[in-house]
């Protein structure tokens, strides 16, 4: 997965500007860059949900790495299982499927496989703030894929990330409660 760029796409209900973002993923993708789709969906922001689902499909179809939280794909591509949201995901062509549950295990899937790799996530006695869990798992994850790191490590890199934010407000966290975290990613 090593590349020297990454992009983050956010999709815009705009058709003219998201032609345009669409074009200039393709540009990026020609020139080795890599596009990660976080699903992080919010139904007031559209005016329908098969707009909705329509420029999802799209922009996972443009996609290296899809990041997506469980419960936001139930909600967009109407699924009401695991099972049927696990069925959904494998049918996409991303080739790397990276399913966040919250304090549920991480699902990782690589290259189309049919298996889902799962990563348990760590127990925390004090969740305090957890509006950045997703970014920060995403973080953790994509900085270790980057540096040709496995999906699994990646994957328990970016729980255990997540796992320190959530103990602190905000998105921004004291530096001090990270050293350990940069101590053993260093080995």
């Amino acid at each position: 997965m090593h590349r020297r760029q990454a992009t983050r796409y956010v999709p815009d209900r705009n058709r003219f500007k998201r032609r345009a973002y669409f074009s200039f993923l393709a540009r990026a993708q020609q020139n080795g860059g890599c596009v990660v789709f976080d699903n992080n969906f919010r139904p007031k922001l559209w005016p329908d949900l098969q707009l909705a689902q329509s420029v999802y499909l799209e922009a996972l179809a443009a996609s290296h790495t899809a990041m997506i939280t469980l419960d936001d794909h139930q909600a967009v591509f109407e699924l009401a299982s695991l099972d049927e949201a696990l069925d959904h995901a494998r049918s996409l062509s991303v080739p790397e499927v990276v399913i966040k549950r919250g304090a549920s295990a991480t699902l990782v899937r690589q290259e189309h496989a049919i298996e889902w790799l799962s990563v348990p996530t760590l127990s925390v006695e004090q969740v305090i703030d957890t509006t950045a869990a997703g970014d920060s798992f995403a973080a953790g994850y994509l900085s270790c894929r980057f540096c040709d790191t496995s999906a699994e490590i990646a994957a328990r890199f970016g729980n255990t990330l997540a796992a320190k934010v959530i103990q602190h407000r905000g998105a921004l966290i004291p530096m001090e409660a990270l050293h350990d975290l940069i101590a053993r990613s260093s080995h």
